[in-house]
């Protein structure tokens, strides 16, 4: 895969603890951080849109506010583990 280049401005904060979570092994480099925090984004972004066609689906009942989230707990729990199974 051709990867493009993107410039980013963060807080010196935010910088300090993207490269803390680098030095510390949790990530490979800061653009590996970058990616992964994206890739969860657009993770959630399909769930959500899993869960609004299945809120379109008449056969489904309704769901309360602390379902949704309930499910997100859950699915990012089970991302998370698949995560560090597959070893990313």
């Amino acid at each position: 895969m051709a990867y493009k280049t993107i410039n980013i401005s963060l807080p010196e904060s935010m910088k300090t603890e993207v490269e803390r979570e680098v030095a510390e092994g949790h990530f490979a480099s800061t653009s590996d951080f970058i990616r992964d925090l994206i890739r969860d984004y657009l993770e959630d972004k399909r769930i959500e849109r899993l869960v609004v066609e299945g809120l379109n689906d008449p056969d489904v009942s309704e769901l309360k506010s602390e379902d949704f989230k309930e499910m997100k707990r859950v699915l990012r729990m089970r991302i998370a583990r698949s995560k560090v199974d597959n070893g990313t």
